[in-house]
């Protein structure tokens, strides 16, 4: 496996992190902790070396469905070819017989039938016809993901047991709970000044 493959948890995988439902090892259960889509197979195996995790641990909670590489971006679209330069409109030679409609039914003088598309107008839907549970679940993603972010960078690996609460944590009031929690280790860490900016930065996304 390539040592440079980063992986992100699946949907199974988040579940096992709030509900310990497959009721893992401690060892594979660590290994899951430390994916978040960013730190590289070769940076998971240095981080979990001093620890009694088997080497394989990370391809094992793979074959469990638990995480899923992370896919590289798609190479842009080639730029379409250039259109040909339009030539000069040939003109046509007049016409000697009398026009016909192009509705064979219709007599002469009589109007053609006028065709009437009744398909109803596609219209985007308005941020008061999405459901509030749409609204909400977009609302939980986004705060989820701020609060792993900022465990990562500013505490490191001092962060992997702020990270499991975070894990944890079912809707954004659980997600908002842990904003201050979050805070006073970044204080410890970074200093107040940057906690505050923080969590501010935490409360304005929710």
């Amino acid at each position: 496996m390539d040592e440079g493959q980063s992986f992100v948890k699946t949907e199974a995988g988040r579940d096992e992190m709030r509900t310990r439902a497959r009721h893992l090892p401690g060892a594979l259960r660590q290994a899951l902790l430390l994916v978040d889509g960013h730190r590289t197979l070769g940076q998971l195996r240095e981080m979990l070396a001093g620890s009694k995790a088997p080497t394989d641990c990370v391809e094992q909670i793979l074959a469990l469905g638990l995480i899923e590489p992370v896919s590289p971006p798609e190479p842009p679209a080639p730029a379409p070819p250039p259109s040909p330069a339009p030539s000069a409109p040939i003109p046509l030679a007049e016409s000697t017989e009398p026009s016909r409609s192009a509705f064979p039914d219709s007599s002469p003088g009589e109007a053609a039938p006028r065709i009437v598309d009744r398909r109803a107008p596609v219209r985007e839907r308005t941020v008061e016809e999405v459901s509030a549970e749409e609204l909400e679940a977009k609302r939980f993603e986004r705060l989820y993901m701020l609060m792993l972010e900022v465990t990562r960078d500013y505490l490191g690996i001092r962060g992997m047991f702020m990270q499991l609460k975070i894990e944890r944590c079912a809707n954004v009031d659980d997600l908002l709970a842990l904003r201050y929690e979050l805070g006073e280790a970044i204080s410890r860490a970074r200093g107040p000044a940057v906690a505050a900016e923080l969590v501010a930065r935490i409360q304005a996304a929710a």
